[in-house]
């Protein structure tokens, strides 16, 4: 059965936030500069794509807890974007099998957009009100234990988002990593909200034109623009 969902306790909360959304920072920037700022300052200018197994997962876990069949799924991911690379059915139906037993967590809401004062927003995957926790959908597999660095900034910025969106308390949420049929459960603490902080900083940084620094552990391998990184100068001035 297919969740569906109207947001209309969140319209109030949405239109006092709104005016906010144009001057602040995506959630998903925030992930990307912390995995590597030079990869943010690369493509700070060509947008973010929602990628196609990020969509599947997402119609997964709507899905649940009846898992719906391949078919259906399908069907609804080629309704919803319909030049999605169809090579990804295999990783569709690999994802269903992974999550044939996974006991997903109930929901409320979902697809709500939250925004920060603090100057970031996002979109979180899943919502029970009631129980005051959140979901978020991954579509890369679980670690060996606990969760990605990347995941525990994003939960701690969309538990702050919301938390000012909608004027409740939340704890928490689950991390769903599809592709593995894993969920984890997620509390934010200082050292996440830093996290947020410093990435928060560092893309404004790189929005007003400085050229970061290649980190302490950057993912070159997998990166397109490894030869791109040796840069020298930090700031345009300092050519002249």
């Amino acid at each position: 059965m297919y969740l569906f969902s109207t947001h209309t306790y969140t319209i109030a909360a949405i239109t006092h936030n709104s005016m906010h959304q144009e001057r602040s920072i995506p959630v998903s920037v925030l992930t990307k500069v912390l995995t590597c700022p030079l990869l943010y300052y690369y493509e700070k200018d060509t947008g973010m794509q929602q990628s196609g197994k990020y969509l599947i997962c997402k119609q997964i876990s709507l899905h649940a807890p009846d898992p719906g069949t391949c078919e259906e799924i399908w069907q609804e991911i080629l309704f919803i974007d319909p030049g999605i690379d169809r090579s990804l059915l295999p990783y569709l139906k690999d994802c269903l099998a992974a999550c044939q037993h996974t006991p997903f967590p109930s929901c409320t809401d979902h697809d709500l957009p939250v925004y920060s004062g603090h100057g970031f927003h996002g979109m979180v995957d899943k919502i029970h009100t009631g129980e005051n926790r959140l979901a978020i959908t991954r579509s890369s597999p679980a670690p060996s234990r606990g969760c990605y660095r990347q995941d525990r900034l994003r939960m701690a910025a969309l538990v702050t988002a919301t938390q000012e969106t909608l004027h409740i308390r939340i704890r928490g949420g689950y991390i769903e990593y599809i592709p593995s049929g894993i969920i984890r459960w997620y509390e934010p603490g200082p050292r996440d909200r830093r996290e947020v902080l410093k990435a928060l900083h560092m893309a404004r940084t790189i929005l007003a034109g400085t050229i970061p620094k290649k980190p302490a552990h950057p993912p070159c391998q997998r990166c397109r623009y490894k030869n791109r990184c040796d840069k020298k100068p930090h700031k345009l001035s300092e050519f002249f």
